[in-house]
């Protein structure tokens, strides 16, 4: 009966005034412009009333009315969620990995696992990775415009520091000698260097352009914040950085096509063949993830798993596969490969009483003086290309 608090009497003994402007409950303090009003309040006023009339658990209706404002962020503490935390411990583990696996560069007796780049390149290669795996760091904390571009910039970056030396070494290892291939060969860090300024000039511009900050909000309730890029020159550029990546991918694939039965290095270009598939699946991904709306931790997790497998099957098919078959000898890995079939090259094996053998043995002998004859005829690039194809043992 508030009119009793009307009542002279009756306030000269309590404070009517803080009676009055009492209210039943108190409103959260809230952003018109983010959440609406009316949505706020109807949300609000539905969880309140859950819990006078429906018996919800009072935990449950808070947290709910908590997260009707709250914006979620991928944090190390379990206070939301362990994700953050495991993918944090994941990292860890892996970073120390790779650097760990570096000083087997420098142990003489395994040097004959890594002559295919030399010292400095492994170590250029290796901090490559590092730098790839390290931007899944930037999804930790706030969301703000830095990051956003730090977290493009330092995939990019990580991804072309760890391909250059081994491009560098299939451009200098051409099957036929050429200007490019020479220079190469003679300014192995000066290509290097140039290939990684244009790769800073290129993320230099993309910086220019300012990401938003989108505030995503999700039927669960948990809402978060994503980097979200509506200008369209800094979308232009984040495309044509993907572009260049895959650029970058393409040309080593040619280069390990032309260079595919090479004796020399005939299981480092089918390890790198791996990696580069492993590379282009991870881009792909990374875009898709990027553009699609997600809960928060899926859409963190997801992006976190990717960035690491991305870095890592790089580094494993470059790098680790090599450590892991320091013990036995080659064979271990064609194993993980799968073996190459040297079914061409094997002599045809026959009996001198085996007439059906015999027959066998002379058209395979005609058919390679045939193939010998023809390949004469052809001067120049082919014919060296055609030359290292036709080395089918590996050394």
């Amino acid at each position: 009966m508030t009119e009793l608090y009307d009542e002279e009497d009756i306030c000269n003994i309590i404070e009517c005034n803080v009676i009055k402007d009492a209210y039943p409950f108190s409103m959260k303090d809230n952003d018109v412009n983010l959440f609406g009003s009316d949505s706020y309040n109807k949300k609000y006023s539905n969880y309140f009333f859950d819990f006078l009339y429906k018996d919800q658990p009072l935990n449950e209706v808070i947290k709910k009315i908590d997260d009707i404002i709250k914006i979620y962020k991928f944090l190390l503490t379990t206070e939301d969620s362990n994700a953050g935390l495991i993918i944090f411990i994941v990292f860890l583990v892996l970073a120390t990995c790779i650097v760990l696996s570096l000083p087997f560069v420098f142990i003489k007796k395994f040097e004959r696992k890594f002559k295919f780049l030399s010292k400095d390149l492994w170590i250029i290669t290796t901090l490559g990775s590092l730098i790839l795996m390290c931007s899944l760091l930037t999804l930790y904390g706030d969301v703000n415009n830095t990051k956003c571009h730090l977290k493009i910039v330092l995939i990019n970056v990580g991804f072309v520091l760890s391909v250059c030396p081994s491009l560098h070494r299939l451009i200098t290892n051409f099957p036929e000698k050429n200007k490019i291939s020479s220079w190469f060969e003679k300014n192995k860090y000066i290509s290097i260097l140039i290939i990684m300024i244009f790769t800073a000039t290129l993320n230099g511009i993309f910086v220019i352009s300012s990401y938003s900050i989108q505030d995503l909000k999700t039927s669960n309730g948990l809402n978060f914040n994503k980097c979200y890029m509506k200008n369209m020159f800094g979308n232009i550029m984040y495309y044509f950085i993907q572009i260049y990546d895959i650029f970058m991918i393409l040309i080593s694939l040619f280069l390990i096509f032309l260079e595919w039965s090479l004796q020399e290095t005939s299981l480092d270009v089918r390890y790198l063949a791996t990696a580069f598939f492993m590379d282009i699946l991870s881009i792909i991904l990374l875009i898709i993830i990027d553009k699609i709306q997600l809960d928060y931790i899926i859409y963190n997790v997801l992006l976190a798993v990717i960035i690491m497998f991305f870095s890592l099957s790089n580094h494993l098919f470059v790098y680790f596969i090599r450590i892991i078959s320091i013990s036995g000898n080659d064979n271990d890995s064609r194993k993980i490969l799968g073996k190459v079939d040297n079914s061409s090259s094997k002599k045809v094996s026959f009996s001198a009483t085996n007439n059906s053998s015999r027959i066998a043995e002379t058209i395979t002998t005609n058919s390679s003086t045939t193939a010998s004859n023809k390949s004469s005829s052809i001067n120049g690039i082919t014919k060296k290309i055609m030359d290292y194809h036709n080395q089918r043992s590996i050394v």
